[in-house]
């Protein structure tokens, strides 16, 4: 069975590693030249340095030529010259000048390269700058803005982003974004309200609508319905002039904080989509995890979360129980119609495509088109066959009959699996599912294992 990620900020358990990989100068070893008093590995055959300086070298240069800490190769010049400029120029000018004129009396203390000095003092003065504040670079990317908010990768391939929030709302800077898009990974907000974790799709798309400018997630709570007092949220994504984005055309995971209420089964909790004209559609992966709601979408609008229950009398105690009570409450299954569910009862074709159906919400087709012989337009499965068929859910089980009311089959099972995961570009696996069983037929209970099995598959982050 496949697992979700939960989403929640303050619950990531899996391994982290921080993306940002600070650089810093080498510096060398305060004790080198002591312990190497010999030619300088710079200097040519000739005395002359391997890599001029970009003024004349100064005049008289000879077997003692000085060498880039100050000393000589004798060790002799600074003794009998204290105060002789450290790069050997008898007018006092250094051959790589800095800025600014040199401090005077400088002697063989000079600063060295990355700040240090031959006695190692002035970093004890001035300790290292913190590796935070300066100028990361990520790899494979340009380096990034020293101002720019933390953030770590987890397991899957998601920016966890430490922004903060203001009210229920958080801002995204523009160069963030583009940094995520351009490293094709997922995206993860905590709110005060709740948590997001927008897929790889969802983040470039969100990533073509800013453009240039900040775009602000809003993650916040407006009360409770007035008949079955469950719980209201409203969730918006929007830029600086360019209105509001509902549609991500990618997976979006949901964290809702849901305190059960007494005798609420967390198999029941269910959250669902409030459209414009104020219509209900359970969202059919939601479930309860830890004190939230959580759940995945494409996109932002209202949401309410309560508790549902469906009991069939028939599933106390079987070993489908739980998945087969989720369903229910879920509207992804039903019951035969008098409060029992038949669990152990043999599916049929019929029922099976109609319950992939439910989680693939696949687009209606035109009534007059019939597509089997033995299928009429007036038949309760019409639809749902029609539909997995026009999307090529039932591609190799034959074109001219579909036999409904016959029991569905392991391998027909299989290869409807198969062509839904195609269809929807999902992982999983057929033969994981049968593990546990010889039997030709598949069972109302393990149909509503294998519909789970597929509804998590289809709302992976991608």
């Amino acid at each position: 069975m496949l697992c979700f990620m939960s989403p929640t900020m303050n619950r990531f358990s899996c391994c982290r590693e921080t993306l940002a990989k600070t650089t810093s100068a080498l510096k060398p070893d305060p004790q080198e030249d002591e312990e190497n008093p010999g030619k300088d590995e710079n200097d040519g055959e000739d005395g002359e340095p391997k890599n001029p300086p970009a003024e004349n070298p100064p005049a008289g240069q000879d077997d003692g030529e000085t060498k880039e800490g100050g000393k000589t190769e004798g060790g002799t010049e600074d003794e009998e010259e204290p105060d002789k400029d450290k790069d050997g120029k008898e007018d006092g000018e250094p051959k790589n000048p800095p800025a600014e004129n040199p401090p005077a009396g400088q002697d063989d203390d000079s600063t060295k390269a990355g700040g240090e000095t031959e006695g190692g003092t002035e970093d004890e003065e001035k300790p290292d700058k913190d590796k935070n504040t300066e100028a990361d670079t990520v790899q494979g990317t340009n380096p990034v803005d020293t101002a720019r908010p933390a953030y770590e990768i987890i397991d899957g391939g998601i920016a966890v982003l430490d922004l903060p929030s203001a009210e229920n709302a958080v801002i995204v800077p523009p160069n963030l974004l583009a940094f995520v898009q351009r490293e094709q990974l997922g995206m993860a907000l905590d709110l005060p309200a709740g948590s997001v974790v927008f897929g790889k799709t969802a983040v470039e798309n969100i990533a073509r609508y800013a453009g240039n400018r900040n775009i602000t997630v809003t993650v916040e709570p407006v009360g409770q319905t007035e008949a079955d007092r469950w719980e209201v949220y409203r969730l918006t994504i929007s830029g600086a002039d360019s209105g509001l984005m509902t549609d991500f055309g990618g997976n979006v995971q949901v964290s809702l904080p849901y305190p059960l209420k007494e005798n609420e089964r967390p198999n029941a909790v269910v959250v669902s989509y409030i459209s414009e004209d104020g219509g209900l559609l359970p969202m059919p992966d939601s479930r309860y995890e830890d004190g939230h709601a959580v759940f995945t979408t494409t996109h932002f609008s209202e949401y309410r979360i309560g508790c549902h229950p469906v009991a069939f009398r028939d599933v106390q105690n079987h070993w489908a129980q739980d998945v087969i009570e989720r369903a229910a409450a879920h509207d992804l299954v039903s019951g035969c119609g008098d409060g029992t569910f038949a669990p152990d009862a043999n599916v049929t074709r019929a029922e099976f495509v109609q319950m992939m159906n439910n989680v693939l919400s696949l687009p209606a087709v035109p009534a007059d088109g019939r597509v089997y012989s033995d299928v009429a337009s007036g038949d309760w499965f019409c639809f749902s066959v029609s539909a997995a068929k026009q999307a090529g859910l039932l591609n190799g089980l034959g074109t001219d009959e579909f036999y409904p009311n016959r029991p569905v089959t392991r391998r027909e099972t299989a290869l409807i699996l198969a062509n839904a995961a195609r269809l929807r570009n999902a992982q999983i696996d057929p033969a994981e599912l049968f593990a546990e069983t010889q039997a030709e037929c598949v069972t109302r209970a393990q149909a509503v294992q294998i519909q789970t099995a597929l509804l998590e598959a289809v709302n992976e982050l991608n």
